[in-house]
């Protein structure tokens, strides 16, 4: 009696919908996995539609995804506790507060604000760079300890912090997808998105299975252990204590087991290793064959198209977006303006204040050139979409993405489009200077081009 096929499963949990990055990541990997012949499968958000008809075989299961912080009160769930968006509102309310207060102080003592500049700094001075005001941890260091407050009386968090629903959660659901997928051994599971609360969910699971049952797992963390942002420099240390923790615990549980673990680019694989923990390798990042195409090399001389993809969050730099068109529309000759096309999706409901406010502004402009996309899009109108478009701009933070990875900048150079990236970051680090540039990188273009689709075929069959 022949075997079945070896399963490949990719598990992402924040997948909801048919479209955007986190799917289009899984069907790449997937298609490799079955060109090498393995029986690929797809875990999913249990928010994924029965109705909708996907690529490959689904199984909608995870009840939280990455970004969601659930707060279970009883029988009672908040999906996300802030809510999406909160923290900043909080802090823009309390600046505010803030300068109403000094003000009324400043007249009732009669002084002038000349005066108060002049002050011996007995009294608090009006400076944009308080808390509650620019850095974006001011509010969070303060929420932090209520909230986790909050969620340590409804179930008791081991790790300080870390959201104890999402983990059981996450344990819970975790064994009821080896449940129905029935994996044995040599099957593979991938999972390319982990927060610290679901690494310590997963391994809770893996350790209920028996290692004898050699189901190979490989995780894959895209975000540093600690984050760039001088906001968080006095938390660093902690921070990175506790991932180390979450690592060891979570090594601990899975002694014996198939495990493996990676990063998509080598600074932040070094980030890892250099924890001292576990060992992580890198993965290369998938673009398929469909985006590299012969290009007009004359037609972007008459009116370029301007693309931004991907979906529209602060850190990708999407609030910079209105007055970017405005100004590229004012200083253009006359008939040559650029147009754009600028998918503006949000990844968490409502979005960003910042982030909604700039779609609001764009819309403005959407009969004078610019096309706004509000949704995900499905992988083939997606591919189109830089086949239409002349240069690829990422405005990314280069704080948050000076390690970080970014599969539009991937799509980007494999497609063929003038890429404009930040400097100090992992996608300035792959062109040929260190800085702003209009050059895509010939040597990371011809690999994309030459067999794009092939090298996470090559993962695949790695990863087994």
């Amino acid at each position: 009696m022949t075997r079945s096929k070896r399963k490949f499963v990719v598990v992402d949990q924040s997948i909801s919908e048919l479209g955007g990055h986190h799917y289009e990541y899984a069907v790449r990997v997937l298609a490799a996995a079955r060109e090498d012949g393995l029986d690929a499968r797809l875990v999913t958000n249990k928010r994924l539609s029965a109705s909708l008809a996907p690529d490959f075989p689904v199984l909608p299961i995870y009840e939280f995804g990455y970004w969601d912080r659930p707060l279970r009160l009883g029988p009672w769930v908040i999906r996300s506790f802030p809510p999406p968006g909160s923290i900043k509102a909080v802090r823009r309310a309390a600046y505010a507060a803030y300068l109403g207060i000094t003000t009324i102080a400043q007249r009732l003592s009669g002084r002038t604000s000349a005066e108060h500049g002049r002050s011996d700094g007995l009294e608090l001075e009006v400076n944009r760079r308080e808390p509650f005001s620019g850095q974006r941890a001011s509010v969070r260091e303060f929420l932090r300890p209520l909230v986790t407050a909050l969620r340590s009386a409804a179930g008791g968090a081991q790790f300080f912090g870390l959201n104890a629903a999402k983990i059981r959660q996450f344990e819970r659901d975790t064994l009821a997808m080896l449940a129905a997928l029935g994996l044995r051994a040599d099957d593979i599971v991938f999972v390319p998105t982990l927060s610290e609360a679901e690494l310590l969910g997963l391994g809770r699971a893996i350790a209920s299975c028996r290692p004898d049952d050699r189901i190979g797992w490989h995780l894959l963390f895209r975000r540093p252990p600690v984050p760039a942002r001088a906001a968080y420099a006095r938390s660093a240390d902690a921070r990175r204590a506790q991932v180390r923790k979450c690592l060891a615990t979570f090594s601990q549980a899975t002694a014996g087991h198939r495990v493996r673990f990676y990063t998509d680019t080598e600074a932040l694989t070094r980030q890892y290793n250099d924890l001292g923990v576990v060992r992580f390798d890198t993965l290369p990042i998938p673009v398929p064959s469909s985006f590299g195409h012969s290009r007009d090399p004359e037609r972007a001389l008459a009116v370029p198209t301007i693309l931004f993809a991907g979906d529209a969050r602060v850190e990708k730099g999407f609030q910079l977006l209105p007055i970017l068109v405005e100004q590229l529309k004012r200083e253009s000759p006359a008939g040559l303006s650029p147009r754009f096309i600028i998918q503006s999706n949000f990844s968490v409901p409502g979005g960003e204040p910042a982030a909604a406010r700039a779609r609001r502004e764009l819309r403005s402009h959407a009969k004078n050139g610019v096309r706004l996309i509000d949704e995900p899009l499905q992988p083939d109108a997606y591919c189109a979409i830089f086949h239409a478009s002349d240069i690829s701009l990422i405005p990314y933070d280069p704080l948050e993405y000076r390690a970080r990875s970014s599969g539009v900048f991937a799509e980007s150079v494999a497609a063929g489009l003038v890429t404009i990236v930040p400097s100090g970051t992992w996608m300035a680090a792959q062109l040929d200077a260190p800085r702003i540039t209009q050059r895509h990188p010939q040597p990371l273009a011809r690999r994309a081009r030459r067999d794009p689709s092939r090298s996470l075929g090559g993962g695949a069959a790695h990863l087994g």
